[in-house]
This record gives structure tokens, C-alpha cells and sequence, in this order.
């Protein structure tokens, strides 16, 4: 079974100081490069998400501007551009999905605004400063942003990273 796991960015896989940790970028860098499928999801541009994301070197797919671009993160590629009236996290998700030939999704979220997602995902995560319509919605409540929730997440049911 191919699964694409998928994170929102703000208040999720970011900080509360706007950035990934050292531990998240090391996890994520590791398990992409072990084979993992991963994106994250984000209302950002490609600029901005890059600046608080710049410790994940591991080539991957970003979803940006809500879901109006899949963009590969080592090239620069824009893979899709979805028509804005269309443009959704969950509608890029589903085609990111559809274009790596993936049969199950994994999200990850903490707002109101990743609802779509955790509707379309076959486990659905909520971080423990997500807000309580989300964790009501949510397969089950992970650890907070600041406490490396998705990435530890990842580490001990996603894929095992080789040790640091």
C-alpha cells in the first residue's frame, strides 16, 4: 500500500516561532529519503514557505497558495496549477495523490481551515493545539507544534528513520 502523508504547515508542522526544528527537518529529511511520500500543505507562497521551512532538504512536493500550486521543492517545477475558483488544499491533496500513484492519505492539521483535508483522508491527525472542531473531526490528537508532534508521529508509525 503507497500512502502520501500530508501536514499543514502554520501551527502544525511549524512552531510557535515560525520555523521547523532541528529534530522535524532531520525526521522528515531522513524518511523522504528512505522512500517516505510527503508534502505539506500550506495558504503560503512558495517564498515564504521556503523561509520557514528551509532545514527540509529532501526533495518533495510542496502544495502552496491553498492548493493553486503543487510545486516539486528541489527543481522549482510547478507540477499543477489548479484554476483558483478550484483551488483547495484538499482538491491538491486528492490530485497530488492521484499523481504518485498513492492508495492512502495521511493528514495532519491544527485549524478549522483543514477540515477539507481530514475529509478526504483515510487517518486524519489533529495537533494538540489544534482548535476542538478539528480534534473532534481527527482520527486522533498528536503532540502540539512545539513539541515535534507530526514528526514524531511520523518517526514511530509512518516509516522508521535510521538512528541519529
Amino acid at each position: 500500500m503507497k500512502t502520501l502523508y500530508v501536514s499543514d504547515l502554520d501551527g502544525t508542522l511549524l512552531r510557535s516561532d515560525q520555523k521547523t526544528s532541528e529534530y522535524t527537518n532531520e525526521t522528515i529529511n531522513a524518511l523522504v529519503r528512505d522512500g517516505m511520500l510527503f508534502s505539506y500543505a500550506t495558504a503560503r507562497s512558495w517564498h515564504t514557505a521556503h523561509k520557514v521551512t528551509d532545514g527540509l532538504t529532501a526533495a518533495f512536493p510542496l502544495i502552496v497558495y491553498n492548493g493553486a500550486f503543487i510545486r516539486d521543492n528541489a527543481s522549482g517545477k510547478h507540477l499543477l496549477e489548479i484554476m483558483p475558483k478550484k483551488a483547495s488544499k484538499a482538491n491538491a491533496i486528492l490530485r497530488l495523490k492521484e499523481l504518485l500513484g498513492c492508495d492512502r492519505l495521511v493528514v495532519f492539521g491544527d485549524g478549522i481551515n483543514d477540515l477539507d483535508m481530514f475529509r478526504i483522508a483515510d487517518e486524519a491527525y489533529a495537533v494538540e493545539n489544534a482548535v476542538p472542531e478539528l480534534k473532534a473531526a481527527a482520527t486522533a490528537v498528536i503532540g502540539s507544534n512545539d513539541d515535534d508532534g507530526v514528526a514524531k508521529w511520523l518517526r514511530a508509525n509512518g516509516m522508521i528513520a535510521p538512528a541519529d
